[in-house]
């Protein structure tokens, strides 16, 4: 396109007596200037002995002539498909058809604005050509995108979407250039949230009355029905205060969970006694706790696959909050060193900002 619009100004240059002259087009950093500008009627005012801004003028009336007379063409012909097939070939006509409007800015910049449809079509093209993929020669490196973030056990939103798409687009364009990228995610499978929903599968009889049904079901009904047990399970931590006592019973009963799992993978469990955190008559759920856990977890990650794969995207490492328990023992070794600090129940740190929250909970 830009090539394109280069060789229209370069003919509109011949036809007023300059033959020889090197057109410039570039895009302007500001898109309320167009999607192309040339500064080539500042260069040309020595040489025609006129003001810039005259100079751009004539080539704003001159281009628009020309859209005049390609409009007025099409309403009076009627273009049908095969015509406008048989003028694309022409690159002149293309690019006249492809420009919305030209503007022309003090001291004597023109401003080049293109249609929408034009805009979509060049897309396409380069999203189709390899060499849009071409890449650059700077110092090629190893880098780690984190992005998405879902939590399991609760519903995958438009957020979450965003940060996909976000990830993806800076991925493609380091990929783009070389670079080794290696993509991961970080996601949160323990915490309130997940004791809220366990409570609500457990406790509430709608729920943990239907739940061997559910087992049976597509991955999308279990995921539906773990959303309104999330729901559930969150009004009633806020309006029954027996209920709260329970979920953060279970909440704990969730760490020591992921601390049997780390166990069995080899992960460093942290030295954290979560049972201790846990109400008498909640210790012995320890191994239901887990099994449900494990269970209602991998139903939020197979479901969360199903998205990335329909939007297209991957992971080479998953990182999970339940691996990161031994991340408690550093904090508070940081906290004794001075560090890091607690506040009301966090441990922050205060350097670089005024309040920066690394930890809550069981610190």
């Amino acid at each position: 396109m830009k090539n394109q619009i280069t060789l229209l100004l370069t003919d509109l240059i011949k036809k007023m007596g300059i033959p020889d002259l090197k057109v410039e087009v570039d895009v302007p950093e500001d898109p309320a200037h167009g999607d192309y500008t040339t500064n080539i009627a500042m260069i040309l005012a020595k040489t025609l002995k006129k003001a810039p801004m005259v100079i751009a003028l004539q080539v704003k009336e001159a281009i628009s002539n020309q859209l005049s007379a390609i409009r007025q063409k099409e309403s009076d012909q009627n273009i049908g498909k095969h015509s406008q097939n048989q003028s694309a070939k022409l690159s002149q006509m293309d690019i006249l058809q492809a420009i919305d409007h030209v503007e022309v800015v003090p001291p004597g910049f023109i401003n080049v604005f293109l249609t929408e449809a034009s805009l979509i079509t060049e897309m396409q093209r380069l999203l189709k050509s390899a060499e849009s993929r071409g890449t650059g020669h700077a110092t090629k490196f190893r880098i780690l995108v984190e992005f998405a973030h879902p939590n399991t056990h609760k519903a995958f939103h438009i957020g979450h979407l965003r940060n996909i798409t976000t990830g993806e687009s800076i991925i493609r364009l380091l990929e783009s250039q070389g670079n080794e990228v290696v993509r991961a995610n970080y996601q949160g499978d323990v915490g309130m949230h997940i004791a809220k929903a366990l409570y609500a599968l457990m406790k509430l009889t709608a729920f943990s009355s239907e739940l061997s049904d559910v087992e049976k079901k597509e991955i999308h009904q279990k995921v539906e029905f773990l959303g309104k047990a999330y729901a559930a399970g969150s009004k009633a931590f806020e309006e029954d205060a027996v209920a709260k006592e329970e979920i953060v019973s279970l909440n704990a009963l969730i760490y020591a969970s992921a601390q049997q799992l780390a166990r069995e993978r080899g992960i460093d469990p942290g030295t954290t006694d979560y049972l201790a955190l846990v109400k008498p008559d909640y210790k012995d759920k320890l191994a239901e706790v887990y099994e449900l856990w494990k269970e209602t977890r991998q139903w939020s990650l197979d479901y969360f696959e199903t998205i990335y794969k329909r939007v297209g995207s991957h992971y080479d490492r998953y990182y999970f909050e339940s691996e990161c328990l031994a991340g408690v023992d550093l904090a508070r070794q940081a906290v004794k060193k001075g560090i890091l600090k607690e506040d009301a129940g966090a441990v922050i740190s205060r350097r670089g900002s005024r309040t920066g929250k690394l930890f809550s909970g069981y610190v």
